[in-house]
């Protein structure tokens, strides 16, 4: 399975240099984007690729060692609430409702120590920070658009190069993509126009994990539907999809009743989904 993945995904085309994602899908997707009309279809269109140019991202390393000071602040009092509160995460999350201050209360849980993490799209090096103020041996990011993060311990990459590696002697121990899949296929960053490619990435995932490494995801939960090009929202229709093939150990921030309350797909709600790889054979 793995290695035909990796082959269609790293032969995937991006938008293209001058044209910049499409204003609407092509009609030819629209049953499968929509799967089968279950799903309602909005729009607000987003162009994050500079008109099809590409977008270069650059911090320096004095930037990122701020970030990775300022994680291990938050990393810190997060650490010292949970102590107060005996571990009791469910009142934790509540004191601190950003989803980056979940992301910490979970790596408190499942610790990364020492791990090898690579962090599936990134436009600032805030996930990567965190990765490193956790105690990341080192960490991979993979990137659409152009990226320059001057850090010892990160390496950045694009797919394309990403998955026509060979990952059998390397894979990884851990792996983030917060706020991510949810805009894959829909061309906003730059990516190739696939109404599957967020269940795709899932799979590859696996594919560059250990058995049974962990996966710290985020994506917009609530009602469904795609938003053309910004984002999809994951409710009782796709979201079992999405974590299809994954075992969950946990979710910090959940709320069952925001996954069918309706909202307003500007004001988004994403808890972190913590997911144990099952796949045992990555060929």
């Amino acid at each position: 399975m793995c290695s035909q993945l990796k082959s269609k995904s790293s032969n995937l085309a991006g938008v293209q240099s001058g044209d910049g994602p499409p204003s609407e899908p092509p009609k030819d997707i629209v049953e499968s984007l929509t799967m089968n009309g279950s799903v309602p279809l909005e729009f607000y269109y987003v162009d994050d690729t500079n008109k099809g140019k590409g977008t270069h991202y650059k911090y320096r390393l004095d930037d990122i060692e701020l970030f990775i000071l300022q994680a291990r602040r938050q990393g810190s009092a997060i650490y010292s609430a949970m102590q107060q509160e005996d571990g009791d995460t469910n009142r934790v999350w509540r004191r601190f409702v950003k989803s980056t201050h979940w992301l910490m209360i979970a790596l408190h849980r499942y610790p990364i120590n020492g791990s090898r993490v690579v962090v599936f799209g990134s436009t600032e090096p805030w996930n990567e920070a965190v990765a490193l103020a956790f105690n990341a041996d080192y960490v991979t990011t993979v990137e659409y658009n152009n990226l320059t993060y001057e850090h010892p311990d990160i390496m950045t990459t694009t797919p394309t190069k990403f998955y026509s590696t060979n990952h059998d002697s390397l894979q990884y121990d851990a792996a983030f993509s917060i706020s991510s899949f949810d805009h894959d296929g829909l061309g906003r960053y730059g990516d190739p126009i696939d109404p599957n490619a967020d269940l795709t990435a899932m799979q590859l995932v696996q594919c560059a994990l250990k058995p049974g490494g962990l996966l710290f995801l985020t994506v917009p939960i609530g009602p469904d539907v795609v938003v053309w090009n910004l984002h999809r929202r994951y409710g009782k229709v796709r979201l079992p999809k999405l974590l299809n093939g994954w075992t969950q150990e946990d979710v910090v921030g959940w709320d069952e009743d925001r996954l069918v309350q309706n909202a307003s797909w500007r004001r988004s709600y994403e808890p972190v989904f913590v997911l144990r790889n099952k796949l045992e054979d990555t060929e």
